[in-house]
């Protein structure tokens, strides 16, 4: 036999009173889903979250706990965090980590138990005696301590510290003592999803029981009201409206007020609930039920406009850091231009530099040699008609002249020969 507990700090709410106090068993009573914040503000602004180092007997398997509530699509949809491997200076991420201490104790113990020793049967014993028997009693106590580390600026945002307890207790005969670190993995989920409630708005259920009397109200106000009572758990909204219905028509009770106060609470408009709680408080002074929905409302207001707070902040920071990141994209993609039309420039204007300069140099050879020769000359090649200064002007200086006549010369420019007749070339090869 085990007993596992959580020995956790409770969330602070209103509904330690009406979600939780007895029911009577003919009431009908109404779910109800309200949004509450988290109670570490700071780490609830986080979007990112690394899982670091969690040391200590029991950290691996909070480590793996976390990391599957971490997972889990939030109220609206997707993960309130997203897990990532590597922290970096960005806003918006934290690292948590953290260790877990567990002591184990023993003890042992007799105790007395009845024995059957005649005519044993299913439901029946003739004679039975008392017999001690050994016991041995095991105490498993643990802390989790848990904290997170803003990476932008490192900041502990959250830290916490959470109780743990496991007892069991087996006795000569009886199944073995449970293992511990299986005990305490099916115990590290409870602690994770608690974690993830401190750090994270989240939706809480409650149920809050309607009133059902009639009295004050006609016959078939009555017989209205009481029917609309009964298909309420199945069909709220058909309900809201008869009693909607039977206002209108003039009737009046603290339970018509009261219940249309839960129709208001169920849809989310609270501060119309805590207007008809406090009409049917006016109607009823002093009846329990409709005090708790007073107060709870109240702290229901409050907890919901923080919840709303909190996101609409995250919501604002990401949109300001998405704008950031468009931002730079758009700075660096004007940029990437920018230095491509400037590269575009300097070819240009290379190009044209180059296209300056052989235009001036197809000038100057017009001029020295004429425009007849100044395509050849320029494109190194020598051509028949050519004069000697003008083959120079093709091969430079470095020829070796051989006469062969008067009038008659070739040169010899390196592979090439060029003959010379009456101060024109008349032979290339």
């Amino acid at each position: 036999m085990a007993d596992t507990r959580i020995l956790a700090t409770p969330v602070a709410c209103a509904l330690a009173m009406s979600a939780l106090a007895p029911t009577p068993a003919a009431a009908e009573s109404i779910v109800i889903s309200v949004r509450q914040p988290a109670k570490f503000g700071d780490a609830s602004q986080l979007r990112k979250m690394v899982l670091g180092n969690f040391s200590g007997r029991g950290g691996s398997q909070l480590q793996a706990a976390l990391s599957q509530r971490l997972l889990m699509p939030g109220p609206d949809g997707p993960p309130y965090f997203t897990l990532i491997n590597t922290a970096n200076r960005a806003s918006g991420v934290g690292v948590m980590s953290g260790d877990v201490r567990i002591d184990v104790s023993q003890s042992s113990f007799t105790r007395q138990e009845s024995r059957c020793v005649e005519g044993a049967k299913l439901f029946s014993c003739k004679r039975s005696v008392q017999v001690t028997v050994r016991c041995l009693q095991r105490i498993a106590l643990a802390v989790v301590n848990v904290r997170i580390v803003r990476a932008s600026d490192q900041r502990i945002v959250y830290s916490v510290s959470k109780p743990y307890r496991d007892v069991a207790t087996t006795c000569e005969g009886g199944a073995p003592l449970p293992d511990v670190d299986a005990q305490f993995v099916a115990a590290s989920d409870q602690i994770a999803a608690a974690i993830l409630q401190e750090i994270a708005p989240h939706s809480i259920s409650y149920k809050v029981r309607l009133l059902e009397s009639t009295k004050g109200l006609s016959k078939a106000g009555a017989a209205s009201f009481k029917a609309a009572v009964k298909v309420s758990t199945r069909n709220l909204p058909a309900s809201c409206a008869s009693w909607s219905a039977l206002t209108a028509q003039g009737e009046s009770n603290p339970s018509l007020v009261f219940n249309l106060g839960v129709c208001a609470e169920q849809s989310g408009d609270l501060r119309d609930a805590g207007a008809r709680y406090a009409a049917a408080q006016q109607l009823l002074p002093g009846d329990k039920t409709i005090a708790e929905g007073i107060n709870r409302v109240r702290t229901m207001v409050v907890a919901k406009a923080t919840a709303e707070r909190q996101e609409q902040q995250r919501s604002a920071t990401e949109a300001q850091e998405r704008r950031k990141i468009e931002a730079d994209a758009r700075a660096a993609r004007a940029a990437e231009a920018a230095a491509k039309a400037a590269e575009a420039r300097k070819v240009r204007q290379t190009k044209a530099a180059a296209a300056a300069k052989k235009a001036a140099i197809r000038q100057e050879v017009v001029r020295k040699h004429g425009a007849g020769a100044a395509d050849a000359i320029l494109s190194g090649t020598v051509k028949k008609g050519m004069t000697p200064s003008q083959v120079r002007a093709v091969v430079g200086s470095g020829c070796r002249i051989q006469r062969l006549s008067p009038g008659e010369e070739q040169w010899f420019c390196g592979a090439k020969r060029i003959v010379f007749s009456g101060g024109k070339v008349t032979f290339v090869r």
